[in-house]
């Protein structure tokens, strides 16, 4: 049942062809029970959305936390950078704390989110692959050097009550841009 509400495209697509169906059959004969059957239809599907927009699965709070990690980061905000942490994610803190004081990140780019979660384990994990550059201008040198970092990343989450939060990260620095 996850993953209706995880993807309802094939649904929608199977009740699109079936309304075309039927609303052709009602077009051709005029018999009021292909007419009925077009509104069941719409009803079915339009109940596939209204799930689908309610229901907020472990995916989609994943990519709200990353989203909002994102603008985190380019707003500057050190505190909500950790509120995303797990308190004892002490390297991904040491790294947060150290880069948001080395540098003003001017733009945040998150492409290629891959996402997996283990709901086997207790609690459940999740494991995000990523691709992320980030622009930046320094803040320790005199002329504000500005540049950019380009890095592949692995980020390891844990769900604690109702809420993802960021356990350890492992990141691949790519080809400088």
């Amino acid at each position: 049942m996850a993953w209706l509400v995880e993807n309802p495209t094939p649904i929608l697509i199977v009740g699109v062809i079936f309304l075309a169906a039927c609303a052709g059959l009602f077009l051709t004969t005029v018999r009021k029970e292909f007419l009925w059957a077009c509104a069941g239809i719409l009803l079915v599907m339009g109940a596939v959305v209204v799930v689908d927009w309610c229901v907020v699965t472990d995916r989609e709070q994943i990519q709200t936390l990353i989203a909002d990690g994102e603008a985190a980061l380019e707003a500057g905000d050190l505190d909500r950078v950790l509120s995303f942490l797990a308190p004892d994610a002490e390297k991904t803190r040491a790294r947060a704390r150290w880069a948001m004081a080395t540098v003003d990140f001017r733009n945040v780019n998150i492409s290629n989110l891959e996402i997996t979660v283990n709901k086997l384990t207790s609690p459940p994990t999740a494991t995000v692959r990523f691709h992320g550059t980030f622009r930046y201008k320094e803040k320790v040198t005199p002329d504000q050097f500005e540049g950019v970092y380009a890095a592949k990343f692995t980020v390891e989450l844990e769900k604690v009550g109702d809420r993802w939060l960021i356990t350890d990260h492992y990141e691949y620095e790519t080809t400088p841009l």
